[in-house]
């Protein structure tokens, strides 16, 4: 699948070469190409499926992380007061006909572990052939005790949304949005094809956010403990939101603009705001 991507996100380009007399035009076209790339992959598959979801339950205590390899499907992920770390996987096998939808479901198997301090569940579906219309989604809904505090995702196509999570976020999407809101740490995250969107966000340390087509919107309520900030989209904008009377030095490169340099009060936090082509906002 990330050879369908590669592709569009290729043809995008060139789509975009063709109008240099207008780079808003050429940003549009960039987009309007890449957001088909989900529904391409989606909907060449076959139209039959057969679908059920399983549910895990981990005794939480003492682990501090979760890691998640997934090919297809959307993951959700929400704090809750248990002890117990709650995941719901949905899986929908689809193909050329019911028989061999279920047949396809019957056959897939994913793997789960529950380590010293770690959960590691991998729904990947590396052998399925998508060309064949077989397809496999995983989707997730995933239930966290607040001692989980290290997010580790790497996902294919889909969209993640975290909610009210602590800590550290590593996490890549190849196709899809990240969301993350409510919460407090720093992130290192990256999208192919995609937003992402922060919200609500207290920011520590240092975090980096890159987008390859899509955009970035980053709203914080606090960014005192945060040494550094760094967000880069090659195509797509940036908008960047942060408390007032907050102290931070930022260095922004946007799209036919020259770099420029802001400041406020002792500068403690290292912002880097840089487009390829978009535009970016900083409030």
């Amino acid at each position: 699948m990330k050879k369908i991507a590669v592709l569009l996100i290729s043809a995008s380009l060139i789509l975009a070469a063709g109008c240099t007399s207008n780079f808003k035009v050429n940003e549009d076209a960039v987009k309007e190409v890449s957001d088909k790339i989900t529904k391409t992959i989606i909907n060449s598959v076959g139209e039959e499926k057969a679908e059920k979801t399983e549910t895990l339950t981990f005794d939480g205590t003492g682990l501090n992380k979760i890691n998640i390899d997934s090919s297809v499907g959307d993951i959700t992920i929400k704090s809750h007061e248990s002890q117990e770390a709650i995941v719901n996987i949905t899986i929908t096998a689809k193909s050329g006909s019911k028989d061999k939808a279920e047949k396809l479901l019957e056959s897939y198997t994913y793997t789960q572990e529950k380590t010293q301090y770690s959960i590691d569940i991998n729904t990947s579906t590396d052998g399925i052939d998508f060309i064949d219309g077989n397809y496999i989604e995983t989707s997730m809904e995933i239930f966290l005790p607040s001692n989980i505090e290290n997010t580790e995702i790497a996902l294919n196509v889909g969209d993640i949304d975290i909610d009210g999570i602590n800590g550290s976020f590593d996490i890549y999407s190849n196709v899809g949005k990240i969301s993350i809101q409510n919460g407090e740490g720093f992130c290192d995250l990256k999208a192919d094809v995609g937003d992402i969107v922060l919200s609500s966000f207290s920011a520590a340390k240092s975090s980096e956010f890159s987008v390859n087509t899509g955009d970035i919107e980053l709203n914080f309520t606090d960014i005192s403990k945060a040494d550094k900030i760094v967000a880069e989209a090659q195509v797509g904008t940036i908008d960047v939101t942060i408390p007032e009377n907050t102290g931070y030095q930022a260095t922004i490169e946007e799209f036919m603009e020259g770099k420029r340099t802001l400041s406020e009060g002792n500068g403690k936090t290292e912002i880097n705001l840089k487009t390829n082509v978009g535009d970016i906002e900083f409030n």
